[in-house]
């Protein structure tokens, strides 16, 4: 378990308003990439989208860790620690913004017993907007490009993630966990092939919300040039939510911008290439939630359209 730094609501104003927002991101723990520039334009990225509320991030790194502490946006948020010396290699960290946000809990990592690299689902309980929300953060088993795709590990970490949300392991201050709030983010690595997404009742996925008719490729040859001579798409990052008080009002892919003047080399079997840097081999995915009006202001239409929440 990590402790984020605990403070009572009377210690600063939290974010009582009608909206928040999460961002997930794997960053690419390539430190031989253009590393400075691209932790850079994460940053940048998130200032632009407002400073979201809630960072995850996947594939950090001791170095990106440090990298991103030394930025000015840093100062806006509280971050788990970095883990234990021996656990270095590449690893998830969850951020939420000390101005709108009020940890209630302990920051628990909680290892799927199935998994052959220590991937696990990192949880958070929180106040925002006046309710209480559950985070979680996560970065499910890697598929083998030239082998195994692990699609039976994975799909075993998302069934466990969610039996461990849905029961609230972790999170005793909970009273009434059947009516909270829960987002669980992160590079899900789901691929065509792994089927459906095993979404418990009450679930939804607010991509397939919002915008059903688009791929959302996250890990994308075609788009992020970064990739170079690579054609494989496939939305490998995800944001599940469980909502009983906030509704998916907005969802968007970020960083697919190329870095002006940054450039990499690239080997290849016929010698190196030029290619552009954008901010990682992923685009990030922001959504943003709206708060769901009490039943007796809403109308019946209204209560009819209402999804995942």
């Amino acid at each position: 378990m990590l402790l984020l730094q605990r403070q009572q609501l009377g210690d600063r104003p939290y974010n009582a308003g009608a909206h928040f927002s999460l961002l997930t991101w794997n960053v690419w723990s390539k430190h031989d990439v253009q590393v400075v520039h691209r932790i850079n334009a994460i940053g940048d990225v998130i200032a632009e989208q407002g400073y979201p509320d809630f960072l995850c991030f996947q594939e950090m790194t001791p170095l990106i860790y440090m990298l991103m502490s030394q930025a000015d946006w840093w100062g806006q948020y509280a971050a788990s620690p970095l883990p234990d010396p021996e656990e270095f290699g590449y690893f998830t960290s969850l951020l939420y913004r000390t101005a709108t946000v009020m940890p209630t809990d302990l920051v628990h990592h909680k290892v799927f017993p199935t998994t052959e690299m220590q991937r696990n689902v990192q949880m958070l309980g929180v106040m925002v907007g006046g309710t209480a929300v559950r985070i979680a953060n996560s970065h499910l088993t890697s598929p083998n490009p030239r082998g195994d795709k692990h699609s039976w590990q994975r799909r075993q970490e998302c069934k466990q993630g969610f039996r461990w949300l849905g029961a609230c392991e972790g999170f005793k201050w909970l009273q009434a966990c059947e009516e909270r709030n829960i987002l669980w983010a992160g590079d899900m690595n789901w691929l065509q092939q792994d089927g459906q997404v095993p979404l418990p009742n009450a679930w939804c996925d607010p991509w397939m919300v919002l915008r059903p008719t688009e791929a959302g490729f996250t890990y994308d040859g075609r788009d992020n040039p970064m990739l170079g001579n690579n054609s494989y798409r496939s939305r490998l990052d995800r944001i599940f939510c469980k909502l009983k008080d906030w509704r998916p009002a907005s969802i968007q892919r970020v960083g697919m911008t190329a870095l002006p003047g940054v450039a990499y080399e690239k080997p290849t079997c016929n010698g190196p290439v030029t290619l552009p840097v954008l901010p990682s081999d992923h685009f990030g995915v922001l959504v943003r939630l709206a708060r769901v009006k009490p039943a007796s202001s809403r109308t019946h239409d209204q209560l009819l359209s209402i999804k995942c929440g």
